[in-house]
């Protein structure tokens, strides 16, 4: 097969990211079903692993980190929570030695969703605090988008002093500020 633009271990990389990312989404809708939804996030995770690992390959270094942070969202989903430990800190590795603040953000956000799932509030408190210090740090152009999905997710599982967290954030938010930790009331 011939290919005009790019190489084969290079497109197979991209159409394996995003084939993963349609079984990821179809994965969410079918929470009515859930064998379907955890075949589906299997599958998803496995092809994000497959494309990091071609990225890879290629020198395709943030790409690469951008399918283990994905493969590291599905374990969460799956409750996976060593695999997702396992794959954040390497993907934060090589994040932080290529500085990418993107990915240090997506990376910070993915933290605080395994943080959920072990339910540990000081942990959860911890992540949420560190994701705010990179957003502070890196302060990405889409910043309102990210602390709305944040919150959001932390609203659903009901961690008010989390979210109390990120409202300081939001309320202080200047630069050079440092986030302080909150005492409880």
């Amino acid at each position: 097969m011939g290919l005009t633009n790019g190489n084969e271990k290079e497109r197979e990389a991209w159409l394996n990211a995003n084939l993963a990312m349609m079984h990821a989404e179809l994965a969410e809708e079918g929470i009515y079903d859930p064998s379907r939804q955890e075949e589906l996030y299997r599958q998803a995770r496995t092809m994000f692993l497959k494309s990091a690992e071609l990225y890879g390959e290629e020198g395709y270094a943030l790409n690469r980190i951008k399918q283990i942070v994905n493969a590291a969202e599905i374990d969460v989903r799956l409750k996976m929570a060593e695999e997702a430990k396992r794959h954040l800190d390497e993907a934060k590795r090589e994040a932080e030695r290529l500085t990418d603040p993107r990915l240090l953000c997506e990376i910070a956000h993915v933290c605080c969703e395994l943080a959920l799932l072990t339910g540990d509030r000081e942990s959860i408190d911890m992540r949420v605090r560190e994701a705010v210090k990179v957003f502070q740090e890196t302060t990405p152009t889409d910043m309102p988008s990210r602390l709305a999905r944040l919150e959001g997710i932390l609203r659903r599982s009901g961690n008010r002093e989390a979210l109390d967290i990120i409202a300081d954030f939001k309320k202080n938010n200047q630069p050079g500020r440092d986030v302080k930790k909150r005492t409880p009331k």
